[in-house]
């Protein structure tokens, strides 16, 4: 089986900090429509219910916040002479001959996280990654031996 030249894994922290914003926002929401359906109803709600349907919520976040996090840790990006491929949800995989440019982006969690997205082509991004400057560059020296080897045999086959 063939062996990654390299390889590189998302930031963790970077992946779950943006779901646990989700789920903090989804828990408010769920709490406010049973907060406000109860006051319709005109049902009085004790504090110890308020209290245990929060405490509920919240265990529910750090479960889901827990499986995220077990899940991201499996994500890597591997990177063979002629393709990158990410291995998560599924394998996912780009020549290098079909990258179209090499873009830097970072989003508002990339700024907590010290991270930042480096986008190859419409599909295919490395997201949440450290040291996101140096994999460009090395990214970008691949390419440029990738083309300089298919120039050479061109060369080569048109000689010939």
């Amino acid at each position: 089986m063939e062996q990654p030249q390299y390889s590189v894994s998302p930031s963790v922290r970077a992946i779950v900090l943006p779901h646990i914003f989700q789920l903090a926002l989804l828990s408010l929401f769920f709490y406010a429509g049973i907060f406000v359906n109860l006051s319709i109803l005109k049902i009085a709600v004790p504090f110890w219910a308020n209290i245990s349907i929060a405490l509920l919520l919240v265990i529910l976040s750090l479960i889901q916040v827990e499986i995220t996090a077990k899940k991201a840790k499996q994500f890597h990006y591997d990177f063979y002479p002629a393709r990158i491929e990410f291995c998560g949800k599924r394998v996912e995989s780009l020549l290098y001959s079909e990258i179209e440019s090499v873009k830097i982006s970072r989003e508002l969690a990339d700024s907590f996280s010290g991270t930042g997205t480096i986008s190859l082509s419409k599909k295919f991004s490395i997201k949440n990654v450290k040291n996101y400057k140096e994999i460009q560059e090395y990214i970008n020296n691949i390419i440029r031996a990738y083309q300089t080897a298919g120039r050479q045999q061109q060369f080569t086959e048109q000689a010939a």
